[in-house]
């Protein structure tokens, strides 16, 4: 079949079009599972006098877990939390954002503190703004880790046992990236300006 220059001309820029709109699109969903999202400082004074207010423990070491109800991530780790054995003598909290009830009521069953927020709520009462987020704290009420559950995006292997382990036996622990998604409005614009999520 013959065909003219114009017309293979108009196929080539079609191909190449095509072919740049899909790398242009993988590439924006691909973001979404290697990003990752912006923790709490240590020193912000919203967040620290927030984190440093919940109750503490008989030994003084608590937990807080940040976890969004729109999220994946968050269902993930809810649904190890509820059914891991959990170390005892630490006071551990999920503050519980727009959830409709049902993981409130689940999370109670299982012997949790519970605090339930909206979105905004959540920014203004401890400037966070992505989930799921995990804080460890100390006797004195300061931040001793402030970041993510995995190592990667939906990781099948949850680390929050190990870092407490290791903060209450007086290690170190590393930093984990947080994965997950964002909770406020303003960043939900920031990392999917395209609303294509």
């Amino acid at each position: 079949m013959i065909r003219s220059p114009l017309l293979q001309w108009a196929a080539r820029i079609g191909l190449t079009a095509w072919l740049a709109l899909m790398l242009v699109a993988g590439s924006y969903l691909l973001a979404a599972h290697l990003l990752t999202l912006p923790e709490p400082d240590r020193a912000d004074p919203v967040f620290a006098a927030a984190v440093a207010a919940t109750p503490p423990a008989d030994t003084g070491w608590r937990t807080l877990h940040f976890l969004f109800a729109s999220c994946p991530c968050s269902r993930g780790v809810f649904d190890h939390l509820v059914s891991s054995d959990r170390p005892s003598g630490v006071t551990e909290r999920l503050v519980l954002i727009d959830d409709d009830g049902s993981w409130a009521a689940e999370a109670a069953h299982a012997g949790y503190e519970v605090e339930a927020l909206t979105a905004e709520q959540l920014y203004e009462t401890y400037n966070v703004e992505s989930a799921p987020l995990f804080v460890v704290v100390d006797p004195e009420g300061s931040p001793r880790f402030v970041g993510g559950y995995t190592d990667r995006k939906r990781g099948p292997v949850y680390h929050d046992l190990d870092v407490i382990d290791a903060l209450l036996a007086g290690a170190t622990t590393p930093d984990l990236p947080l994965f997950g998604c964002a909770v406020s409005r303003q960043l939900q614009r920031s990392v999917d300006p395209m609303a294509l999520r």
